[in-house]
């Protein structure tokens, strides 16, 4: 499950930088405080991309742990119901 939201932080950070990169071309910022700004940004959204990574890996195991014991559950009721044959 973890291989599926693997690159997620770096598709958000990558994002965030777009928008604020291009933005700071339109308004024609000085250069080193773009990267400054740039830099600063990219790197708060990989931040906050890495906590939502793990918040849907949690909630992923979370939800196939619960399938799991549910499938575990139904089986034992449903081999308590058959009769045994007789001999």
């Amino acid at each position: 499950m973890q291989r599926e939201h693997k690159f997620l932080p770096l598709v958000i950070s990558l994002a965030a930088g777009l928008v604020v990169s291009i933005r700071m071309i339109i308004n024609r910022d000085n250069s080193i405080s773009s990267i400054l700004i740039v830099l600063s940004v990219m790197l708060g959204f990989y931040i906050i991309g890495l906590i939502f990574r793990a918040v849907l890996i949690k909630l992923a195991t979370k939800e196939s742990t619960q399938q799991a014991d549910a499938d575990e559950n139904e089986e034992s009721e449903n081999a308590d119901d058959k009769p045994e044959a007789e001999e």
